[in-house]
């Protein structure tokens, strides 16, 4: 993909429509490990040795319940320990009602210029 198809393609609001939580701009550890095709331990990782950067670009732990007040009009299903969260398109996303890591557009893609071996990665730079 050129320079100019990739700017196109992570500008596009339809590719973030996917990408994030519906209505919070933001995004898990998962959802951020699966757009990589990466683990969720690397993703960990970058996030510990980059958090001061992270946290620059909006990066914050929030608990379920932070989740659950900022969503609307999406499908909550609760299960023991997290909940699920259904959006328009079908698609399912497992929060904890602890803890969560939600990274928002600009930490997406600052976790892509850290990440090494993710061919993703290597398209986003």
């Amino acid at each position: 993909m050129t320079a100019s198809l990739l700017d196109l393609y992570f500008l596009s609001p339809l590719f973030w429509t996917l990408l994030l939580l519906p209505n919070m701009e933001m995004a898990t550890t998962q959802q951020v490990a699966d757009f990589y095709e990466v683990s969720v331990d690397t993703i960990k990782t970058v996030l510990k040795r980059n958090k001061t950067e992270l946290k620059s670009d909006g990066f914050v732990n929030g608990s379920g319940k932070f989740v659950k007040v900022n969503l609307t009009s999406t499908e909550i299903q609760q299960k023991q320990g997290y909940f699920l969260i259904t959006d328009n398109q079908g698609n399912e996303v497992k929060v904890n009602n602890v803890r969560n890591s939600l990274f928002p557009k600009r930490a997406i893609l600052r976790v892509g210029m850290l990440l090494r071996d993710s061919e993703v990665a290597k398209e986003v730079r």
